[in-house]
Order: C-alpha cells, then structure tokens, then sequence
C-alpha cells in the first residue's frame, strides 16, 4: 500500500493514446501529461479513427483518450471497440 504522498507508478511507465482530430488540442493534451510527474508516460498521438482502431488492436497502449468527433466516427464508438460491446447503432464497426 502506497503512502498518502508517494507516488503510485513512479517506477512504471505509462502508454498513453490521445485520439484528437484537432492537432492543436493534441498538443494541448500532450502538455498537460507532460506536467504530471507522478509516473512516467510516453504519449502517442493518431488523428483518425481508423488509426485509433489499428493502434487499439494492436494492444500497446495502457490508457486511451478519445476526443467525441472524429470525422464520421466517435470517440464512443472507439470506446465500444476497446470493451468489445455493442455501438448503440446496433452495427459493428470491424477492423
């Protein structure tokens, strides 16, 4: 059990993949993990949902971030690819 002040994951390193369309909010993303010193991360960036779906396959990433709109895909239906249920359309969106 981690002390009340110790860092959780100072000896682990975190992948993180933010899927932002808006290269500007990406970045804005990316600066705010960077100033997080409790563990240490690598951030990631894809601008598509294609991508996005490609990389979550591809099972390499600890935490994922999903900006809403990403082109005629959501960020929710990303997130129904990650924890393999239903899209609330009722279509499956294969990779």
């Amino acid at each position: 059990m981690a002390l009340r002040g110790t860092p959780v994951l100072q000896n682990q390193r975190l992948s993180i993949l933010p899927a932002e369309d808006d290269e500007d909010d990406a970045a804005a993303a990316r600066g705010v993990l960077s100033e997080i010193t409790d563990f240490c991360s690598y951030v990631d960036w894809v601008s598509t949902y294609e991508a996005a779906a490609e990389r979550i396959c591809d099972n390499q990433h600890n935490v994922y971030l999903f900006d809403y709109s990403l082109g005629a895909e959501s960020g929710l239906d990303l997130l129904n690819l990650v924890d393999g249920s239903e899209p609330a359309d009722g279509t499956r969106h294969g990779i």
